[in-house]
């Protein structure tokens, strides 16, 4: 490494078109005498001074540079990891091959999985991409903005195939029908369905006159759920639009909303630490955990739906038997656990947390398998490929970092 950086300073005395690709080949050089165990305070590459030199074409991609100088260097075709700006919603396409983020600037990024590569990045121009969704065919992505827009986006393309809906209160969730013939969305106090073939508004459903912040449609396709500010919960059969029954949450604020995965409970968080599951048919409540601690700050059914796990601001995450009630508890990380998702074989359940930690655990023997620490600041979302090969966590550092689950590396950040 040293003689490299010597041959770098050699280069400040030559013409850039002297110089050719020569800086780019060091940079690469020093790239690859970094190892896995070098800090960034040893990496070879640290603190290197490119600044003023042709660095022109140079693949830097998921490489990490601490305080190497850039200034005044020319960086044409150049290629860095994409920082971006707040991401807000993540989603993989059901095949699995691509993977989109939705961003606070309006802006909507796509990577294919197996290249690694940005497939395109489109904006919006409606304020800030808050909630995303591929269709069931992955053929579009639903896109719902802060300044009331809902737009539909072709995946192949990158360009805009429908406009929802323009002007109005923030929309603060999208989400396809399992049939993918219609988009739903929650704007404002209405839940507006719109035909997916056609863009026409086919029915809005509102509740009290409060705003309806959480959206839950069931795994069937049956029912749709929503609550509002007033600690209301409201469940509509999809079809129809015919409001079934509803019920008020007097223990506190709803957090979260989710269905069991048969589609037979609608559970929620709610308040200090409560779980609340109610019976779809039935409306009777058949469930209610309490962690004894602070809010829940993520729920996620167990494939199978006979585990449930909750995460809470007090560093913990629970692990609930349905059937039983039985509680178990994973201890591992060090603050508050912002996200969860469980492996399409439900054997693994992994979470993300504020201190920068994405955790395996074993469900079974409720014990930690890998701790990976590789964002810098708190992980707040994650994703899992249908297949559970592909891991996508999202982070207040900026990043969005997908993982082989093969081999717990990244394959792209």
């Amino acid at each position: 490494p040293q003689k490299l950086r010597r041959l770098l300073e050699h280069l400040r005395g030559e013409s850039r078109t002297a110089i050719g690709y020569a800086a780019t080949n060091l940079l690469h050089l020093l790239l690859a005498c970094a190892t896995e165990k070098s800090t960034e305070e040893s990496s070879a590459v640290a603190g290197a001074d490119f600044s003023g030199l042709p660095v022109r074409h140079a693949w830097l991609r998921n490489e990490n540079l601490p305080d190497v100088n850039f200034q005044d260097a020319d960086l044409t075709g150049s290629i860095f990891t994409e920082c971006l700006t707040g991401v807000r919603d993540v989603a993989v396409d059901p095949k699995g091959d691509l993977v989109a983020a939705g961003c606070e600037d309006g802006k909507i990024w796509l990577w294919q999985r197996k290249t690694q590569a940005l497939h395109w990045m489109i904006e919006t121009n409606a304020g800030a991409a808050w909630s995303i969704d591929f269709s069931p065919d992955g053929r579009l992505l639903a896109c719902a903005t802060t300044s009331g827009t809902v737009q539909l986006w072709d995946v192949a393309g990158g360009w805009l195939a429908k406009t929802l809906s323009q002007t109005g209160e923030a929309a603060w969730a999208v989400a396809f029908t399992p049939d993918g013939r219609s988009v739903v969305s929650s704007r404002g106090n209405a839940i507006e369905f719109w035909e997916t073939a056609t863009g026409r508004q086919t029915r809005a459903l509102t509740g009290r006159g409060d705003a309806l912040h959480r959206l839950a449609l069931s795994p069937d396709g049956r029912w749709l759920a929503a609550s509002d500010d007033a600690q209301m919960v409201y469940l509509w059969e999809q079809q129809s639009g015919r409001l079934v029954r509803r019920w008020f949450a007097e223990n506190g604020v709803l957090q979260y909303l989710t269905f069991s995965p048969d589609s037979s409970l609608l559970v929620a968080a709610i308040g200090h630490g409560l779980v609340h599951g109610w019976s779809v048919e039935e409306g009777a409540t058949v469930l209610e955990y309490r962690t004894g601690g602070g809010p829940i700050t993520d729920l996620a059914f167990s494939p199978d739906g006979q585990t449930l796990a909750g995460s809470d601001i007090d560093k913990l995450i629970h692990l609930w038997d349905v059937a039983t009630g039985r509680q178990q508890l994973l201890q591992g990380h060090t603050y508050i656990v912002w996200c969860l998702a469980f492996s399409p074989d439900g054997s693994q359940l992994i979470s993300g947390g504020a201190d920068q930690l994405v955790c395996l655990w074993d469900v079974k023997h409720a014990r930690i398998l890998h701790a990976l620490h590789s964002h810098r600041r708190t992980v707040s979302r994650m994703a899992v490929s249908r297949d559970g090969k592909l891991l996508v966590t999202v982070s207040d550092d900026l990043m969005v970092r997908l993982w082989d689950t093969t081999n717990w590396r990244i394959v792209r950040q």
